[in-house]
Formats: structure tokens, C-alpha cells, sequence
């Protein structure tokens, strides 16, 4: 014979709120992913841009990082000809250095002049 519990709704709302409240208050991953690299990369509002027109293009990012009072306190921007030399963290068009900026909204490009039909 199986085991069964009735509980009344007071009790189901306690097992739940103290549950609830040992996930949330402790280190457990259950409700909470690991930072990492930043997500929602875009460009001039884009996500995947193609026929930019502007000299100076902005970049923005969401931080990826649900810890509690986490922040940005820095970043550093990586322009590339093509995705292999980014893996290499080979920037041979432009590389902004550390910045210590929170700023993950229009960050201008800074390097050289783009040229037109490029990738």
C-alpha cells in the first residue's frame, strides 16, 4: 500500500513558502543561472546587422548575471574581419581595452573608418 498525506491549503502554503524561502535565501542554482559572457549583442539595435550606415555604429548588451547587486564595472569591445580570429581573441580591426564603464547602451566603435560591402 502507498503512503498518502492530505494537507489542508494552510499547511500546503507553508510547505511551499518555506520551501520558496530556503531556494531563494540560500546559493542554490535551481532559481538562478550562472553568469557569463553578455548576451543580446546588438548593433545599432540589431542583433545581426547587415547595411549599417552609420561611421560610429553603437553597441549595447544585456549583462548576463542574476546574482543579487551584481553590475557591470567594466568591458572591452573586440572588432574582427571574421569569427575565427574572434575565438583566437584576435581583434584585427579594432580592440577598445578594458573600459571601466558600467555603460552596456551605445557604446560608440572607436577604431578605423568601416568600409563599405565588409562584413
Amino acid at each position: 500500500m502507498i503512503g498518502y498525506f492530505v494537507f489542508s491549503k494552510k499547511q500546503r502554503l507553508l510547505i511551499l513558502s518555506v520551501l520558496f524561502s530556503v531556494l531563494y535565501f540560500t546559493d542554490c542554482d535551481l532559481l538562478r543561472s550562472p553568469f557569463g559572457a553578455p548576451t543580446n549583442l546588438r548593433c545599432e539595435y540589431r542583433t545581426a546587422p547587415l547595411g549599417i550606415d552609420a561611421s560610429q555604429p553603437r553597441f549595447s548588451w544585456f549583462v548576463n548575471d542574476n546574482r543579487r547587486g551584481a553590475v557591470q564595472t567594466a568591458s572591452q569591445i573586440l572588432v574582427a574581419t571574421s569569427e575565427k580570429k574572434l575565438e583566437d581573441n584576435g581583434a584585427d580591426v579594432w580592440d577598445s581595452g578594458k573600459i571601466e564603464s558600467d555603460q552596456s547602451v551605445h557604446v560608440a566603435y572607436g577604431g578605423p573608418g568601416l568600409e563599405s560591402r565588409n562584413r
